[in-house]
C-alpha cells in the first residue's frame, strides 16, 4: 500500500467517523440552551413536476443543515470560542467587550445612538396623538402615564462594542419626554436619570447576557415611576427594596440563548420579588392566551385601592411584582396588541392608564390615538421642533402645476374623499431662507379595496401653486376599527416638507390619494400664511 493511497483511507475514515459521532453523540451530550427566535425549516414537499425539482433541493438543503444532531452543539461551541474576539454568530446579537451582549433590532444600536433621528414631522405628529390620548382620559378624570425603560446600551456604554461612541443625548427617547413636557402633550417619564444614577452608584442595573433590566434596576424604576404617582396625586411612597426578596426564577439570559453560550457563561442576574403578594392573587385571562403576553386581570387583594391598566412589553416582567401592592386590581395587556386599548378603558374604567416601552419602541407606541383639541394641536404647532425635513423640496422637487399637466389634469377630476383628517399641519420659516411644511394625518377611500400608497400634496396661493408627492402607507388601526373598514388601516402619512422658492401669501392646503376608481382629495382646514 503506498503512503498516498493509506493517506486518503486515513483521511475518509477520519470524516466518515466525524460524520457517525455527529448523530451518535448529541444525543448523550447536555442539549445546549440555545433559542433561536426563528422556526427550523420543515421538509419540503416532494416534486410533482420538473420544475419543483430545483425548490425541491433547496428544500432539502435547508431542512438537513436546520436537523443535523450537533447542530446545536456546533453553534455552541464556535459562538464562545468567538465571545473573547468580539466576533458574533447571530445578526441579533452585539458583543460588546468583557463579553457583554446587547440587542441589535438591525440599527447596530441605532435608538441609542439617535439614528436615523427623528424629524420634525414625526415627532410633532407623536405628541399630538399624546395630547389626543391625555386629553381623552383627562375628561373622565384619569391620568395617562408613559413610562419608558432605558436600553443597556445607554446605561452600559463602557461594555458595548469598539465602535459604539456611545449614547447620543439627542436620541428619540430622550427627545420625546422633553418635548411632552414642553409642549404639555403629556406626562412621559424616561427612567434613564433614575437607573443610570443608581448605575454610578454601584448597583448592578443590568446583566451581560440578558437584554432586560436586572431586579435591582427594575425596582429603581419602580421608584422613579412611585414618584411620578405621588404627583399625579394616585400612588403611594414606594416600599424599601428589602420588602422585596431574591425569587429562585432562573435568571434572565435571552441573549447568551440566541448565541446557544447560556450554558457555558457566568450567568449574573438577580430577580427580585414579592411572593407574599402573589400568593393572594386571582388571575383572569380574557383571551386564549395563557403566557406573559395574555390580557388579563389580576385580583391583588388589596383592599380600597386603584385599579390601573397596563399595557407593557418584556420589561414589565421585572418591573410588575414591584406594583402589585400598590393597586386592588390591574389589567394588563401586551402592547403587541395595542398599546392604546379603548376597548378595555371602556370596559374596566381604570384610575389610572400606563404605557410602559422600551425606548427603542416609544416613536412606534403613538399609532393610535383619538383627536387632539385644537388648542393642543395649536400648542404643539407653535414649537420649533429642528431637525432635518425628511424631503428637501425645491423648484422642480416641489413641482410648480404647469410643469406636470397630466398630473394636473388627474388631480382635476378628483372626487371628495369619503374619510380624510389632516391631524397636524404646520407652516413656518425655515432659519435660513423658504418655508418648512409639517403635515400628519389619514384619508381614505372607506371602500373595500385598499387605496393605493401613492399621493400628492398641494398648496394653493395666489402667489403660487405647488405639487409634492407623499407617501399615504402608514398603519391606522383606528381609522379602520372606527368605520369597521379593514382596508383603511394603512391610510396614514407624515411629511415634513421644505422648499425655497414660496412666495409670501396665503395658502389653502390640499391632500391627494389614488384609489381604485381614480383620486380623491380633502381640503387641509386652515389657511396658511407664507410672511
Amino acid at each position: 500500500m503506498t503512503s498516498l493511497n493509506l493517506h486518503w483511507r486515513v483521511l475518509t475514515a477520519s470524516v466518515a467517523a466525524i460524520l457517525i459521532a455527529a448523530f451518535v453523540v448529541p444525543p448523550w451530550l447536555p442539549a445546549p440552551d440555545l433559542k433561536e427566535n426563528r422556526t427550523l425549516a420543515s421538509a419540503p414537499a416532494w416534486p410533482t413536476h420538473p420544475g419543483d425539482f430545483d425548490r425541491f433541493r433547496a428544500g432539502v438543503d435547508t431542512y438537513v443543515a436546520d436537523r443535523f444532531p450537533a447542530r446545536a452543539h456546533l453553534i455552541a461551541a464556535f459562538n464562545y470560542a468567538r465571545l473573547p474576539f468580539q466576533v458574533t454568530g447571530s445578526s441579533r446579537v452585539i458583543v460588546g467587550r468583557s463579553g457583554w451582549l446587547f440587542y441589535d433590532d438591525g440599527s447596530h444600536l441605532g435608538s441609542a445612538r439617535g439614528d436615523p433621528a427623528l424629524t420634525a414631522g414625526e415627532t410633532r405628529a407623536w405628541l399630538t396623538a399624546l395630547a389626543g390620548r391625555t386629553e381623552a382620559l383627562r375628561a373622565h378624570g384619569t391620568p395617562y402615564l408613559v413610562v419608558t425603560a432605558p436600553l443597556k446600551e445607554t446605561v452600559y456604554p463602557q461594555y458595548g462594542p469598539a465602535w459604539y461612541a456611545g449614547p447620543s443625548d439627542e436620541r428619540a427617547g430622550l427627545r420625546l419626554a422633553t418635548l411632552a413636557k414642553r409642549s404639555g402633550a403629556g406626562d412621559v417619564l424616561h427612567l434613564y436619570s433614575a437607573v443610570e444614577t443608581a448605575t454610578h452608584s454601584g448597583v448592578k442595573t443590568f446583566s451581560p447576557h440578558d437584554t432586560h433590566w436586572t431586579g435591582a434596576g427594575a425596582y429603581m424604576a419602580y421608584v422613579a415611576i412611585m414618584h411620578e404617582l405621588q404627583r399625579l396625586e394616585v400612588g403611594e411612597p414606594p416600599r424599601p427594596m428589602a420588602d422585596f426578596p431574591p425569587t429562585t426564577a432562573s435568571a434572565y439570559r435571552d441573549l447568551a440563548q440566541m448565541l446557544g453560550v447560556a450554558g457555558l457563561v457566568n450567568l449574573d442576574y438577580v430577580a427580585l420579588g414579592d411572593p407574599l403578594a402573589e400568593q393572594q392573587h386571582v388571575t383572569t385571562y380574557l383571551t386564549s392566551k395563557r403566557d406573559w403576553t395574555g390580557a388579563r386581570v389580576i385580583k391583588t387583594g388589596e383592599v380600597g385601592k386603584p385599579t390601573v391598566l397596563i399595557t407593557v412589553d418584556s420589561f414589565s416582567n421585572a418591573l410588575l411584582p414591584f406594583l402589585y401592592s400598590h393597586f386592588s386590581t390591574l389589567i394588563i395587556a401586551h402592547n403587541q396588541d395595542g398599546a392604546w386599548r379603548e376597548d378595555l378603558i371602556k370596559r374596566f374604567d381604570p384610575d389610572l392608564v400606563i404605557l410602559e416601552v422600551v425606548e427603542s419602541g416609544l416613536k412606534f407606541s403613538m399609532d393610535v390615538a383619538p383627536a387632539a383639541s385644537p388648542a393642543a394641536v395649536a400648542k404643539i404647532n407653535s414649537l420649533d421642533l429642528g431637525g432635518p425635513p425628511s424631503k428637501v423640496l425645491v423648484q422642480g422637487a416641489i413641482k410648480s402645476v404647469d410643469s406636470d399637466a397630466r398630473l394636473l389634469k388627474a388631480l382635476a377630476s378628483a372626487e371628495p374623499a369619503k374619510g380624510c383628517n389632516p391631524e397636524a399641519v404646520a407652516l413656518r420659516p425655515m432659519s435660513e431662507k423658504g418655508v418648512r411644511l409639517e403635515v400628519s394625518g389619514w384619508i381614505s377611500n372607506l371602500g373595500r379595496r385598499p387605496a393605493f400608497s401613492e399621493g400628492v400634496l398641494r398648496l394653493s396661493g395666489l402667489g403660487a401653486e405647488y405639487l409634492a408627492p407623499i407617501q399615504v402607507d402608514k398603519p391606522r388601526p383606528d381609522v379602520a376599527a372606527h368605520f369597521s373598514k379593514p382596508a383603511a388601516r394603512l391610510s396614514g402619512f407624515v411629511e415634513d416638507l421644505a422648499a425655497d422658492a414660496v412666495p409670501p401669501g396665503r395658502y389653502r392646503l390640499f391632500l391627494y390619494r389614488r384609489a381604485p376608481a381614480g383620486w380623491i382629495y380633502c381640503a387641509g382646514g386652515q389657511e396658511l400664511v407664507v410672511p
